[in-house]
């Protein structure tokens, strides 16, 4: 059947209730004519039509096709497009409307579309004239459940207000209590994503977040990144972190630069320091091989805070850096009738801390006795002597520097010799700054 149509109207059906209570039906109210090709009204009950809905006027693919089954009574049919397909166009520019009915070939040319499908578009308010006077295309104002929300990129050139009809000299200004969201999603919601910042109104307090309900761990704040000054009861930062009040940190304590963490305050002449070692060693260590530096083990671990050393071994790791005082206590022995050096040192990784060496000249004392024995010879016996060194110095140190002690001597009869409960040689290392 060849027909065609004469004359068509297309009309947007746009409902809103109240203040976004209601979605806008996307549905096109399409009306037309349809005639034979010699101009006889067509009257049909269930002609099968085809809606072609294009943005180019001749060529091109269809942007949205359904297929109805129309009655058309003298020549007048009515269609809604958008009832067996969904029509998501967004009507933001401008589209043509082909039909086809029955089996013809669709009909040419196609009907440009006017005015009224567009109000589709104004459904989004495309200008939000009414909320931000002088905005750019792109804001975009869609209404959810009643609570409009902005999707999009906008650009204001105003001041848009939330609850508040007042004005304000900010570029947002939002009053009342809830959320100020940064995500677009509702609450709750389990793929929520974005930052808030809300007041609580029953504790009283202010709190800024970022939050992921499908994260395991907690997130991140960072605040102005990637630079610049941040102020806590300050208005003219002068570093990264600048607070004018007292700072409480109620667990975890403090991280410094060096890596370490610091859960008291550690000072000297005030409160009691918390970086600290102390070890002693109370067996007798014998020179291996004469006027060669040997490693100095420390068997008993007095006191020892922050720092790190194994019983039975010569090192000692720092924990945080800063300036420290070490002192080391030995008491040298020789055995035989003669006297010799011994020589102490301290290493920092290894290599000799200049100011840490120490020298000890060990003698032995002669004495002559008289012995009546059967011979009645003359003979003499050894006074063994412990010789007593301390040495002092101050080091600066980073964390995780090895700190080591070392003796030589120039007889093997040369040994670190315990003297009492003080053992053959004690070290003691406080941070002092």
């Amino acid at each position: 059947m060849k027909s065609r149509v004469l004359s068509m109207l297309a009309i947007i059906a746009i409902f809103w209730c109240g203040v976004a209570e209601a979605q806008v039906p996307r549905k096109l109210n399409y009306q037309g004519f349809l005639t034979t090709p010699s101009g006889a009204p067509v009257n049909s009950a269930g002609l099968q039509m085809v809606f072609n809905i294009y943005n180019v006027q001749t060529l091109g693919s269809p942007l949205h096709t359904e297929t109805q089954s129309v009655t058309v009574s003298n020549g007048i049919f009515n269609v809604l497009l958008g009832t067996s397909t969904v029509l998501t166009l967004p009507f933001d520019a401008q589209y043509y409307l082909g039909v086809t009915p029955g089996l013809d070939p669709e009909m040419s040319p196609r009907q440009p579309l006017a005015a009224s499908p567009y109000a589709i578009r104004a459904a989004t308010a495309e200008s939000a004239d009414a909320l931000a006077t002088g905005g750019a295309v792109g804001q975009v104002l869609a209404g959810s459940g009643g609570a409009p929300a902005w999707t999009g990129s906008p650009t204001l050139t105003g001041t848009l207000r939330v609850g508040s009809a007042s004005a304000a000299a900010a570029r947002l200004d939002v009053s009342g209590s809830g959320w100020f969201r940064a995500d677009g999603n509702a609450l709750p919601a389990s793929a929520a994503q974005g930052v808030r910042v809300f007041y609580d109104t029953f504790s009283g307090t202010g709190s800024m977040y970022t939050y992921d309900y499908a994260a395991t761990s907690p997130l991140n704040l960072t605040l102005q990144s990637p630079g610049g000054n941040v102020a806590i009861g300050n208005t003219v930062p002068g570093s990264k972190l600048t607070v004018a009040g007292t700072i409480e940190s109620t667990s975890g304590g403090v991280k410094f630069p060096d890596g370490t963490t610091q859960t008291t305050a550690a000072t000297l002449g005030g409160t009691t320091a918390t970086n600290y070692a102390f070890a002693i060693d109370t067996s007798q260590q014998f020179i291996v091989t004469p006027n060669v530096f040997q490693n100095i083990t420390f068997n008993t671990n007095v006191q020892m805070n922050g720092w790190t050393h194994v019983s039975g071994t010569s090192t000692f790791t720092c924990p945080q850096a800063g300036l420290y005082l070490i002192q080391y206590t030995a008491s040298g022995l020789v055995n035989g009738f003669t006297s010799a050096s011994q020589f102490f040192r301290t290493l920092l990784n290894g290599s000799e801390i200049v100011g840490s060496q120490s020298l000890l000249i060990v003698q032995t004392g002669i004495q002559t006795t008289v012995l009546f024995d059967l011979a009645n010879t003359i003979s003499t016996v050894q006074v063994i002597t412990a010789a007593p060194l301390s040495k002092s110095f101050i080091v600066s140190l980073n964390a995780a520097d090895v700190v080591s002690f070392q003796q030589k001597g120039s007889d093997t009869s040369v040994n670190l010799f315990p003297a009492g409960s003080g053992g053959s040689i004690s070290m003691t290392i406080i941070k002092i700054q």
